[in-house]
């Protein structure tokens, strides 16, 4: 009697762990048929959407491809517009000296206005005022090294605006006549030496600070002062060419060879600097 009720009951469980299944199956299979009724039901809706999303991704994928492809155009813009530049430099004949700063400045002046706000829209302002600058439209390029000042993310860019002002105050002041223009010219060199940390641009501005202070008699021992400070702050060091070349120190050693020429270049110019006041001193 016992074994046949423990049976029953073993066979009772089977049953109802069945019918649980039953009913597991019973309710996907509803499920199923709702989803199947739904989409039947709804096949065009669904197809829009689905059709919408592809389009919103089609056309992101397309803007995408389109931005890229329009920034590396005017990458392109800006390099041959800097070839128009450097050949423009190296012309003895002045008419195709301005043909080639023109072409450069009709190149790069669309980019400053495109990409204002941007990287590639700041080196091409910047750009803009060197060939403005050689044109000799110190105003013009005035403007736009201000502009350039006063849009760039970090101190050294900013101090490097400062240093461009000053140039153009300074060419000004010989064109016009202008003394007072000198002395914002030294005011900038002076604010973009205080703002450039320990960089090259520290040393640019104190070198055309000391250049604007040779000119006045009665300041031609501060701007000697001025140049053996950057011969002891940014010595001339020999340049030696890498041991070895590896892509973990590639960009360390070439930092270094631009760290040292920059430093070489600066402390051979004040030397010479040096030599020329000292004989007049």
């Amino acid at each position: 009697m016992g074994r046949d009720d423990g049976k029953d009951t073993f066979m009772a469980k089977i049953s109802r762990e069945e019918t649980r299944h039953d009913l597991q199956e019973d309710v996907v299979a509803e499920r199923g048929k709702q989803l199947l009724n739904y989409i039947q039901k709804h096949q065009n809706t669904l197809l829009v959407a689905v059709v919408a999303v592809a389009a919103v991704w089609l056309i992101a994928t397309f803007v995408r491809n389109a931005r890229a492809s329009a920034i590396e155009q005017a990458n392109l813009n800006l390099f041959q517009a800097r070839n128009d530049f450097a050949r423009a430099l190296m012309t003895a004949d002045k008419e195709q000296k301005s043909q080639y700063f023109e072409a450069a400045r009709k190149k790069i002046e669309p980019l400053v206005s495109k990409y204002a706000g941007q990287p590639l829209g700041q080196r091409a302002l910047f750009q803009l005022g060197v060939v403005k600058f050689r044109q000799l439209d110190f105003a013009g390029a005035r403007q736009d090294f201000e502009k350039y000042r006063d849009a760039a993310p970090d101190a050294v860019g900013q101090a490097r605006g400062m240093v461009a002002v000053g140039a153009c105050l300074e060419n000004e002041a010989f064109v016009s006549g202008d003394a007072s223009l000198l002395d914002k010219a030294l005011a900038a060199y002076a604010g973009a030496a205080s703002k450039a940390g320990d960089s090259y641009v520290k040393y640019q501005a104190l070198l055309y600070q000391a250049r604007v202070l040779a000119r006045q008699p009665d300041k031609r021992a501060e701007a000697v002062s001025l140049l053996e400070r950057i011969i002891k702050e940014r010595p001339a060091e020999s340049i030696k060419p890498p041991a070895r070349v590896s892509t973990a120190a590639g960009d360390e050693t070439i930092e270094d060879a631009i760290k040292q020429l920059e430093g070489r270049s600066l402390a051979e110019e004040a030397q010479e600097q040096i030599d020329r006041l000292k004989a007049v001193l």
